[in-house]
């Protein structure tokens, strides 16, 4: 009976689906680190001390978004917040996209892009990163689909996900001087990668930042995320931001968190441990056609002949993200700690080696 009210052109749509835990999580890209215990107990003594939950919170992000711009040296002028940067996505999505209109997306990606798109009365167009190269990206190939698309939004996730290459400087110079469209880079996962983009939000009025503190940061649990630009640009995404969109508690946790000195040795820590991974992967190349392509994230992108070798894993208690149809020879690992990380190389090795 309720289906003959919903939207036609949502009758059979299916909502993002996420895999059942079980063993070692290892396929949401999420800190293996715990909450630092000085945050603890700065959290524990505003809880004691100064929390009133009874109360909205702040619609306005203030304490946060102060500490953002600090971070960076910004003005709060140039941030605001989201509920996950996938709210971010939905609001540029509602505020650009005129019923029928495009935004323009890399093929393997982030699929809140298209998701956000339709749902708002809009469509995706994808440009494919190819695995000859690596899914690296190509800045011909951007401006080329530019140009034939027209699109009112390009969406660029730098590093990718889950290919786990990024976009090169020159290239996104390139893209922001002639793309005649609102241009959001998603750096979900910057802060692993090498390339510096914030001199670029000045320049470009059109160019969105979207970055987050599901992964860095630790904290996927509270869903924090916001966007970077231009006053105006941040005055017009307001514009569709709900009220009291993030609540109190989150808002105090990642003002406690931006840029404290331990989560630049996480970082750095996973940085070590993805690549020695990567060097780890790269003897089993080849063997019933594995491959690991390298990455700039958290994570690592894997290509295999073994339809089942996300099931494989997870026999052995490693759950990983395992795609599906088209993308059925890929799996994604995230780079968890030492001890998992090393579990997972044995058994893998396990799982190809005869």
């Amino acid at each position: 009976m309720i289906e003959r009210y919903i939207r036609e052109d949502l009758r059979n749509w299916e909502n993002y689906q996420v895999q059942p835990v079980t063993g070692r999580k290892m396929d949401a890209n999420e800190s293996p680190f715990p909450l630092d215990q000085s945050v603890r107990e700065r959290l524990s003594a505003w809880i004691l001390e100064k929390e009133d939950l009874r109360l909205y919170p702040d619609t306005d992000n203030t304490v946060l978004r102060e500490a953002i711009a600090a971070y960076y040296g910004l003005s709060p002028e140039n941030v605001t917040c989201g509920v996950g940067s996938d709210q971010l996505i939905d609001y540029l999505t509602k505020l650009f996209l005129e019923p029928g209109e495009t935004i323009l997306v890399p093929s393997p990606s982030f699929s809140m892009y298209q998701t956000a798109a339709e749902i708002n009365h809009g469509k995706a167009v994808s440009f494919p990163l190819e695995p000859e190269n690596d899914f690296q990206f190509s800045a011909e190939m951007i401006l080329k689909s530019l140009k034939e698309v027209r699109p009112k939004i390009l969406f660029l996730c730098s590093p990718n996900n889950p290919t786990g290459q990024g976009l090169k400087r020159e290239d996104l110079l390139s893209i922001l001087s002639k793309a005649g469209c609102v241009v959001v880079l998603d750096e979900a996962y910057g802060e692993f990668a090498e390339n510096e983009t914030l001199d670029l939000i000045s320049r470009f009025p059109n160019l969105v930042s979207l970055r987050t503190f599901s992964k860095a940061y630790g904290l996927a649990g509270l869903r924090v995320g916001y966007a970077l630009a231009d006053p105006e640009m941040i005055r017009a995404i307001d514009r569709v931001r709900a009220p009291y969109n993030l609540n109190t508690f989150s808002q105090i946790a990642a003002s406690c968190v931006i840029g404290r000195a331990e989560y630049k040795e996480h970082i750095r820590t996973i940085i070590s441990e993805r690549d020695r991974m990567y060097k780890a992967l790269g003897a089993l190349k080849g063997i019933k056609g594995f491959h690991c392509y390298p990455s700039q994230a958290n994570y690592l992108f894997m290509q295999s002949d073994l339809p089942d070798l996300g099931a494989r894993l997870l026999e052995k208690g490693l759950l990983v993200r395992a795609y599906s149809g088209k993308m059925s020879a890929y799996a994604r690992v995230s780079v968890s700690d030492p001890e998992t990380n090393t579990l997972f190389l044995e058994a893998i090795k396990e799982i190809l080696l005869p």
